[in-house]
């Protein structure tokens, strides 16, 4: 006939999700420990972002979730950052900056130098093509100056004697 009196909990509450768009993958799991939740599904996918970059998460930031509930996220795999190097040896400067520029790269600094090729053609670039860099990257060029001039031989009067 004694009475028992049994308290059964609630669970550890509920809390708001924190926002992981825009942390790496390497932070997240001290991070949402400290929040009272816990790392869950990691996938990735192409994006603008540097690679390893949260760029969305479910449940969203705000939402309210149990306390231990296992945030999924998904991770840029920077494939959408990088761009690649055109062949750009024997365009003109202003092909090979257009060129660029359609790859998402800079023309960085343009010297010339003497060469074969006609003046103004590109005779060297600071990466070899199909190179993959970060979008906004600025690639060196040179460009020809044309045929190294000649000089004219010198002609020295010599005094003839009578």
């Amino acid at each position: 006939g004694s009475t028992i009196t049994v308290n059964i909990s609630k669970g550890m509450g509920e809390g708001n999700v924190p926002n992981l768009v825009g942390k790496t993958e390497d932070e997240l799991s001290d991070y949402l420990e400290a929040a009272g939740f816990k790392l869950g599904k990691v996938s990735s996918e192409p994006s603008d972002k540097a690679e390893g970059i949260v760029i969305r998460q479910s449940p969203k930031a705000g939402e309210t979730a149990d306390k231990g509930t296992a945030i999924d996220v998904v991770v840029s795999d920077g494939t959408l950052n990088e761009a690649v190097v055109p062949y750009l040896i024997g365009m003109s400067l202003s092909d090979a900056k257009a060129a660029l520029a359609a790859a998402g790269l800079n023309c960085g600094k343009v010297t010339s130098d003497y060469s074969s090729a006609a003046e103004g053609e590109v005779i060297w670039q600071e990466y070899s093509s199909n190179t993959k860099l970060k979008k906004g990257t600025s690639v060196k060029l040179k460009v020809s100056a044309g045929p190294k001039p000649t000089e004219a031989p010198t002609t020295t009067e010599v005094p003839t004697e009578p």
